[in-house]
Parts: structure tokens; sequence; C-alpha cells
């Protein structure tokens, strides 16, 4: 993904040819994509997907459909399917990491979270 973009070629293209077997796409062929370039990159699932694409881009889609998408992108983009396994794992440890444009990236560890404050009691 990195390379094509590097490259200036069409992700949503790209995509939608990986999601369609297709050489050629249209732009109705290409709303699809953007909704799976967009949802899965930030790790959704096929059904945040599903719901995604319709609210979007006005793109139905089973939930047949979305697991066969979310499958095929990790299959065309394996670099981002492994950095998503990366940050679940670092995430199961207790971190996070906060990047930014201008700042290096800053690793949150468990302690350094603010305590939990007590839920108020009903009184009913």
């Amino acid at each position: 993904m990195l390379s094509a973009y590097a490259e200036g070629r069409d992700l949503h293209t790209l995509t939608a040819r990986s999601l369609t077997d297709r050489e050629e796409v249209t732009k109705d062929g290409r709303k699809p994509a953007k909704a799976v370039n967009f949802d899965l990159l930030y790790g959704m699932g096929a059904q945040g997907l599903q719901s995604y694409a319709l609210r979007s881009y006005g793109g139905e889609m089973n939930m047949e459909e979305a697991s066969l998408y979310r499958r095929r992108f990790f299959q065309t983009y394996p670099g981002l399917k492994r950095w998503h396994e990366g940050e679940l794992r670092t995430w199961l440890c207790g971190e996070t990491e906060t990047r930014t444009h201008w700042q290096a990236p800053y690793r949150h560890r468990e302690a350094d979270r603010p305590p939990q404050r007590a839920r108020p009691r009903n009184r009913s």
C-alpha cells in the first residue's frame, strides 16, 4: 500500500481490483473499495465494514461479502495485516502509542493511565 501511494497510484482502484478480481473498475465499483480502505485501515471488522459502507457510501453488502472483502484486503496488503497484529499484541500487553505529525511516537504504559473514578451509586 505504501509503495502504491508513493507512486501516486489510485489506492481505491487497486483495492477494488483485488476485491472483485476485475481489471476494469467503474466509479461505482470504487465505492466499496473506499469503505474497505478507510474502515479496515483503522481496524474495524466485517460487521463494522458492512455498516460503514452503507452509512458512508450508500453501498450495501451482506456479511458474507464484508468478510470476503476483509480477507482479500489483508491478502492484498499483508504488511498492513502484520502491523494490525503487532498493534493488537502491544495493546494486549497494556501499552498504547500516540502518534502525531510533528512528534515521535509516545508509548503509554498501563501505569501512565489515570486511575478510574468510582461510579456514583444508584440511590433508588
